[in-house]
Order: structure tokens, then C-alpha cells, then sequence
């Protein structure tokens, strides 16, 4: 039930975009009808087999197909179903901006409908600068299209579109859309047996059409459109097309080819019941999967008596559908070297459950490698071997690693039973010998604490949170623990009131309350107090945000408390006198304001009379990314240390901005239950620096979903 939530969850969360691809022509019915054959819990610790974790490398939109050139140049094509091509290159998780080719305008994108696949012949780049597409046209209809590169290798001639193969589809789904060359050089094509439900055409038998087959042609040879090749295995036989390879297939959505034995890997979407793999030796055509008259290997429809099994070919592995696991999407052999026991194992999942297999080639046993929260549309071979897979929603392209071996950057969660606890287990996580001064405000609101994060760096000291009233167990034991004698309080009475620092005093510690009458003034103080802290070191410069909203200061607070920068608080529209007044008094030089318009004002940030650059972007989510590839550009981090912490619910990410000053490093926001895109691609791009990660607050603050995805998202 847990994972049924969590993948509920996720999958409302992109409704829309999942309403566009209808599931890959997989049925939402259930059956009983046979359990997975698959390895059990016991038999599955008893012998070596994979387990898998992931590595985000690109993100695209939509994506349902990874190709590899195969061309020594070190680039990813991405098929988005919308009708592009992108192309991602491995040496820096980089997603070249323009699109390789778009024929979006020509692409029928509805349901299954699309741009669904890609392939380069052998000698790509070389002998030939040809590559194919298989797309659905605006009436529906499968098109084989050949494309040219143009000069540029990363942009295709637009103009070159040739057509190749066309295919009258019946119904708008089970188009298959998969095109890979073969190891003889021929291209071959899965296709669909026309759609609607159960092969009301009885495409998957029929011999005169080329639906519901796998196709085998020659589209190298000169010959336009194509050359049928001689040892098709029903060439001279009039009843049959004679582009058929093999038939009875339901929607052969995804095959690929062994690259070591030349074997064909098919994974047929099943109906109501089965999912299934059909395996075909290298250069073994003719063979009949059995679609419509068996899905998998139980009679079809439901009920009906087996029909004859002379000359049909069963799957080597099927499961059912009675774990949720209901839509196929076929893998690869693993041929790789990063990961030698994965040798020979055939790497499929499942579009609705999100589950990654192995399969052994040899025994055909299966055992689960990874359970994911993804819509997995597609998996890819790189040039040398890895492999990849594509999350449909989000469109993150994931490389697969072993699980058995750690990851480079260390991951961990700091947090505790409520805020107060929380901001003390962060403040002895980021002072692990102790401090001598803290700087303690409220944990009941947020601008005060906002506001201290470079006072807490110009006393090399944490940031702990207090009750407006009393002095939590939580504050008491921490100040203890770190041997602190002096405590800065921010924030006047209304926020921490005299009875916290009479008991404080009490408690043998030197006290000094640092405040103004309003938000404003207690920032305008506190800067004036980090400026008097630091002396000649202070380098005149500060960021300015909004005072009633939060999370743009937070993005700073971090920076803030490492490179001795005041956070200064304004109205979205006017600049409080007192702000202006701070600032003039402390020697601001220049200005950083985060956020948009909306947030601050060019007439509010102009207001401080100084040169000022404005950090932003569309959402909160944004805006912490751009002040990390600010700070990085700045050279106020080196980006080995990050942070993650709700972007909508604050106080564990006011003490996480001293461990992570603490650090030099910075942080990004997240959902509770979602890891926002721009958050995502700032993680990507953090790859090559960060060396640790933190997760700040528990669980419903940052979901444990949502912190699997970061550590997904780093090496």
C-alpha cells in the first residue's frame, strides 16, 4: 500500500503530462491470472546479482528514446516525444540548448502518438551521415523518415527529410516506434498491430500487413526507398509482406540487440495479463510470438480454448500483472566494463510500477535490481556499454551504477523531533570541537534568524532556535554541550522575551540581545554588529531581500554567514529608512537582491544608492540555483558542500545555513514530496564539485522520496 501511495503521489503531481503519452499502450486492468517468475527474496541473496542506483545526467521533455551515434564523440540523442532531438554529451552533463532536429510541426502527439524512435547506421559520421526517425504523423500514421546530419554535427539538415516507409495505423495506439540497426548493417522496425484492444484486426496473425511485426529492411544500400533484404524469411512467399522479419507481436514498444552475440531482445506490451520477453539468436528470422492467439503464453482472449502451438515461440520470460506491474519497457544486454559482475544480464522495467529487473541470459532468471517512484519510457546503450534510462514526467535521464559500490559524494540527514531539536543536532554537527558564542532567536517566526546567519559567521558560531517564552531542553543541552559562553539574542521582546534571557543569564552564560522596533531595524542592527565584528575584513558587501517573505534570504544565508555579507531587509516596494541608514553607516559598497520584481523593486534596491545585481528566477526553487552558480561565480563557495531544506517550511534550514557556512558551501530548496526541476538541474550541475551533501529536518520537512531523488541526483 505504502508504494502504491508513494507512486499515487507522484503520479498526480504530472497528470497532465502523463494524460499525453496514455501509458505506452498499457492496459489499467489487473490479473491474478500468474505470479512473476522472478527470483524469490531467499534465492535472490543466494547468488550475485545486480542492484542498481542511479545517476541523473540530462533532463529533457518527454523523453522516450536514447540513442548512441556510436561515433567516438561522447553524445546522448534524446527523443522527445513532442518531435525533438536533443543531444546530451557525457564528458560534462551538458544538454546542448538547440535542438538536433525538431519536426515537432509535422509530429501527431496525442496518447501514444509521437516522435518515438531514432537510429544511426553503422559508420555514422563517417561513411555516412544519414540517420532514421520513426514518428506518427497528423493523421496518426506511422512514418519512417530518413534525415541527414548537416555541418554541424550536433544541428540535422532540416531539409533533407526523405520517407522511407509508411504505415496506415488503424487505431492512435500501439505503434511500437522503435528503430535500431542490426549488427548486418539492415534496420529493423517494431510495429504495433494497429491498436484498440485485443487485435480486433487480428493484425498480430495476419501476413499482408505489416502491423504487429518486426521488420527487417535495407536503407544503405542506394535503393530508394529501401531494398527488401534476399534472406527476409519469407521473401518469394506471395502471402506474406516481404519486410516481415517476424510476427505476432502485440507492441513491441522497445528490443535491442546483444552486442556481443547479436541476439534480439524483445519486450512485447502485454494486454490485460502478461508482459513478456521474446528472444531472438542472431540472424534468426520467421518466428511467430504467438499475438493474438496467446498473450504471453496463456490463451487469448480470456477464457477461449488454446489454440494450436505448432510454430509459435513462447516468451523465455513473462510476468503478470498482479503486482502492478503492468507495461514492459525493454532494456539492454549489459556489455559495459564500469560494472563486470552486471556481464550478460538483460536490464528491463516497468513503465507503471517503475521496478528495474536483471534477467540472466543463459538461465532466464529474473531478480530486482531497483524499485523506483518513475514512469520509465525507455533505457539507452552508450558507446561504451553503459546504460542509461529515461523518466517520462520529469524527463531525467538516469545513468545506471552498482548499487554495491558507494557513491563519491557523502549524504546525510541532520535533523531532530521538532525545530529546536533539529537546530541543536545541526549546531553540533557544524561545531564538532565547540564554540565559544551562539547566536540564539526565535524558532515561533523567521526574519530575526534570517537576518543572523552573518553574525553567526563573524562569531564563528551556530544558529539555535528558542521558544518566545522558555528555554526548550533541546537550546539548553546543546549551548552545554558546546562549551558556549557568550549567546547573542536577536529579536526584541515580542520574539524572545525577557524571561528566555533571565534564565539564560541564570544558566551562567553572558548574554547581549541585539534588536530594533521592528524586522527591519533588528536587520539594520545586526549588520551593523557583523560589520563591527569583522572591522577592516568586512568587504562591503550585503544582500538585500524581502522582509515578509522568507526563502530568498534563506538561499543567501548560507553565503552570508561564510563571506562576512549582511542580510539587509526591505518592503517589496520601499526600502525602510532604517535599512538605508544600516547600510550607509556600515559602508555597503554593493548590493545583492534576491529575487524578482515582485520580491524586491529596482526603485526599493536603488534606494541604497550603491551598484546592486539582482539574483533571481521564476519560483524561490530558482532563485537558490542562481545563487549557487552566483556564489560559485563569485568565488563565495567552492561548491563541495550543499544542502537541502524545504523551501516552504523554514526554521531547519535558519541552523542549516551555519553548518553549511561553516563549510563555505550552499543550499537548494525542495517540496516535501517533490524535488522541483530547477532544484534537480542545479544538482546535476553540482557534480563535478560537491563532495558532500545534507539533508536538513526530518522527514516532514524533506520526504524520504525526495531525498533518494538527491541522492540520485550526485555521484
Amino acid at each position: 500500500m505504502e508504494a502504491s501511495m508513494r507512486r499515487l503521489r507522484f503520479a498526480l503531481a504530472f497528470v497532465v503530462a502523463a494524460a499525453a503519452f496514455a501509458a505506452i499502450a498499457c492496459s489499467s486492468s489487473r490479473s491474478t491470472a500468474e505470479g512473476s517468475r522472478g527470483l524469490d527474496p531467499a534465492a535472490q541473496a543466494a547468488v550475485d546479482v545486480p542492484a542498481v542506483r542511479l545517476l541523473a545526467r540530462f533532463r529533457a521533455t518527454q523523453p522516450v528514446d536514447i540513442v548512441s551515434p556510436r561515433d567516438g564523440s561522447g553524445r546522448l540523442f534524446i527523443v522527445e516525444k513532442p518531435g525533438r532531438i536533443r543531444i546530451g554529451r557525457l564528458a560534462d552533463n551538458t544538454l546542448v540548448p538547440t535542438p538536433s532536429l525538431d519536426i515537432s510541426a509535422l509530429v501527431s502527439t496525442g496518447g501514444e502518438q509521437g516522435l518515438l524512435g531514432l537510429a544511426f547506421p553503422p559508420g555514422y559520421g563517417t561513411s555516412t551521415q544519414n540517420f532514421y526517425v520513426d514518428y506518427t504523423d497528423r493523421n496518426g500514421d506511422t512514418v519512417i523518415a530518413r534525415y541527414r546530419a548537416s555541418s554541424d554535427p550536433d544541428r540535422a539538415d532540416a531539409g533533407s527529410a526523405s520517407r522511407v516507409l509508411f504505415v496506415d495505423q488503424p487505431y492512435a495506439n500501439h505503434n511500437g516506434g522503435q528503430v535500431v540497426f542490426g549488427p548486418d548493417g539492415y534496420l529493423y522496425i517494431g510495429m504495433g498491430d494497429g491498436g484498440s484492444s485485443g487485435d480486433p484486426l487480428g493484425n498480430g496473425q495476419k501476413k499482408n500487413t505489416l502491423l504487429g511485426k518486426m521488420l527487417r529492411i535495407d536503407v544503405e544500400s542506394g535503393v530508394t526507398p529501401y531494398r527488401v533484404p534476399s534472406d527476409n524469411p519469407f521473401v518469394g512467399d506471395p502471402a506474406y509482406k516481404p519486410e516481415i522479419w517476424a510476427l505476432g507481436v502485440r507492441n513491441p514498444w522497445r528490443f535491442s540487440f546483444d552486442r556481443a552475440t547479436g541476439a534480439i531482445y524483445i519486450a512485447d506490451v502485454g494486454q490485460n495479463r502478461i508482459e513478456e520477453i521474446d528472444v531472438q539468436p542472431a540472424g534468426v528470422g520467421g518466428r511467430n510470438y504467438g499475438w493474438n492467439y496467446y498473450e504471453g503464453s496463456l490463451p487469448f482472449p480470456v477464457g477461449s480454448a488454446p489454440k494450436p502451438t505448432s510454430g509459435l515461440t513462447f516468451p523465455v520470460y513473462e510476468y503478470s500483472h498482479d503486482q502492478g506491474d503492468d507495461c514492459i519497457t525493454g532494456g539492454f544486454v549489459y556489455r559495459g566494463s564500469q560494472h563486470p559482475s552486471w556481464q550478460g544480464r538483460y536490464f528491463f522495467g516497468d513503465f507503471e510500477s517503475g521496478r528495474i529487473w536483471s534477467m540472466s541470459t543463459t538461465s532466464h532468471a529474473v531478480a530486482l535490481a531497483l524499485d523506483t517512484p518513475f514512469l520509465i519510457t525507455t533505457f539507452g546503450e552508450g558507446e561504451d556499454g553503459e546504460l542509461y534510462l529515461a523518466e517520462f514526467m520529469d524527463g531525467t535521464i538516469y545513468e545506471l551504477k552498482d548499487a554495491k559500490q558507494a557513491p563519491s559524494v557523502a549524504m546525510a540527514r541532520v535533523g531532530g523531533s521538532d525545530r529546536y531539536a533539529t537546530a541543536a543536532a545541526i549546531a553540533q554537527a557544524a561545531f564538532p570541537s565547540g564554540c565559544t558564542t551562539a547566536v540564539v532567536t526565535t524558532g515561533e517566526d523567521f526574519p530575526d534568524a534570517l537576518a543572523s546567519s552573518a553574525l553567526a559567521g563573524a562569531v564563528s558560531g551556530p544558529l539555535l532556535l528558542t521558544k518566545r517564552d522558555s528555554v526548550p531542553a533541546a537550546l539548553a543541552s546543546a549551548l552545554t554541550s558546546l562549551g558556549v559562553r557568550d549567546v547573542i539574542v536577536v529579536g526584541g521582546p515580542g520574539a524572545v522575551s525577557p524571561g528566555v534571557v533571565a534564565d539564560l543569564e541564570t544558566a551562567g552564560y553572558s548574554v547581549q540581545r541585539v534588536a530594533g522596533d521592528d524586522r527591519y531595524e533588528t536587520a539594520a542592527e545586526v549588520a551593523r554588529k557583523v560589520a563591527n565584528r569583522l572591522g577592516v575584513s568586512y568587504g562591503g558587501e550585503a544582500f538585500v531581500v524581502r522582509g515578509d517573505l522568507f526563502p530568498d534570504a534563506l538561499a543567501a544565508a548560507p553565503i552570508a554567514f561564510a563571506n562576512g555579507m549582511p542580510i539587509l531587509l526591505t518592503r517589496p516596494n520601499a526600502m525602510p529608512a532604517s535599512t538605508v541608514a544600516a547600510a550607509a553607516d556600515i559602508g555597503v559598497a554593493r548590493a545583492w537582491v534576491m529575487g524578482g520584481t515582485g520580491a524586491v523593486s529596482d526603485d526599493a534596491a536603488s534606494a541604497l544608492s550603491v551598484p546592486w545585481t539582482r539574483i533571481e528566477g521564476r519560483d524561490r526553487y530558482e532563485t537558490a540555483a542562481g545563487a549557487r552558480s552566483r556564489a560559485l561565480q563569485e568565488g563565495w563557495t567552492d561548491g563541495q558542500s550543499l544542502g537541502a531544506v524545504s523551501g516552504t517550511a523554514f526554521p531547519d534550514g535558519l541552523a542549516g545555513a551555519a553548518f553549511l557556512g561553516v563549510k563555505r558551501g550552499f543550499v537548494l530548496l525542495t517540496q516535501q514530496d517533490l524535488l522541483p526541476a530547477a532544484t534537480r538541474q542545479a544538482l546535476i550541475d553540482s557534480q563535478a564539485t560537491a563532495a558532500s551533501a545534507t539533508v536538513f529536518g526530518g522527514t516532514g520537512a524533506v520526504g524520504a522520496q525526495v531525498e533518494q531523488l538527491i541522492r540520485w541526483h550526485l555521484p
